[in-house]
């Protein structure tokens, strides 16, 4: 069925679309059908054709669940062909991104130009994974070009520097990548310092047996409370959050805790019981890693509103 769909959309282009929709009548899935093999096709060579598919398909809420396979084949098909087409693609499918993993990462032309898509679409789909990508083949020029977003102020330059740790990592050493890459943070502007430690903890809660080792490589004590309060939001995983609450001084610990329960105060008094049991909730997890007593406990609930 692949090769019909891809032969049929060639042929017949748009209209083809048209046509497996009518056999169809609705969305069947990724291996029903005959929408699917066509609109595959369409993806790969028609990003601005797949985008009103998207568009018209994404009223459908069974097919919403499938939208980013196709967007994901596009921009990797793109980024085969060259930086104009990857470029387009990607402002056509910005909203339909999920973002992929270096395990993944597509193949880019020979002539790819990774500073061009970092200043054109510098929060385009899938720029952190092409970013990873660069890293790999070339780190001092994929810093280079980020450097360049930092010293003129851009904020959406902070959130690569994981991007750029995961591809430096796929070619160096663990330590060794963790050590250059977190080396950078002394090289950004203090006022985005925040935002690129955070870019590294996503990154790392990604990478469990790395995760120990970054923290211990993060050079401020400011550094770990922005790693600690990160993981305070998620919760993610208890062995990760515990490890960032423990790399901090017991004062420290305190402090990031009782910040994130005063975050939470307006949502605990809103007179929602049900909200203001699940934030409750949240903030045993840490009060029972931290092994609080009841006075302190008490401390942290009473920044929620709670007597």
């Amino acid at each position: 069925m692949s090769e019909f769909g891809a032969e049929f959309y060639r042929r017949e282009g748009e209209d083809a679309l048209e046509w497996a929709m009518q056999q169809d009548g609705e969305w069947k899935g990724s291996y029903r059908g005959v929408l699917a093999p066509v609109l595959n096709e369409a993806a790969a060579t028609s990003p601005t054709i797949l985008k009103r598919w998207l568009d018209r398909l994404s009223e459908d809420v069974d097919f919403r669940a499938s939208a980013h396979q196709f967007s994901q084949l596009a921009m990797d098909r793109a980024a085969e062909r060259g930086t104009d087409d990857w470029i387009a693609a990607a402002k056509a499918l910005d909203n339909y991104w999920v973002a992929g993993s270096m395990a993944s990462a597509p193949f880019y032309s020979d002539d790819f130009d990774f500073s061009r898509m970092l200043k054109e679409v510098p929060e385009g789909p899938g720029v952190g994974d092409a970013v990873g990508y660069w890293a790999a083949q070339d780190k001092d020029a994929a810093w280079s070009s980020l450097k360049e977003f930092y010293d003129s102020k851009n904020p959406d330059g902070t959130f690569y520097l994981g991007a750029l740790w995961q591809g430096v990592a796929t070619t160096t050493e663990s330590q060794a990548a963790i050590g250059w890459t977190v080396s950078r943070l002394d090289l950004i502007p203090d006022e985005m310092r925040d935002m690129s430690v955070y870019s590294l903890i996503v990154a790392g809660a990604d990478r469990s047996e790395e995760f120990e080792p970054l923290l211990k490589s993060l050079p401020r004590e400011s550094d770990r409370i922005t790693a600690a309060q990160h993981m305070l939001e998620t919760q993610t995983n208890a062995k990760q959050l515990k490890l960032a609450m423990n790399s901090l001084p017991r004062q420290e610990q305190m402090a990031a805790v009782l910040s994130m329960a005063e975050s939470y105060r307006k949502s605990f008094q809103s007179g929602d019981e049900y909200q203001a049991a699940g934030i409750a909730k949240r903030l045993e997890k840490p009060m029972k890693i931290l092994e609080l007593s009841d006075e302190e406990k008490a401390q942290v609930m009473s920044r929620v509103g709670d007597p």
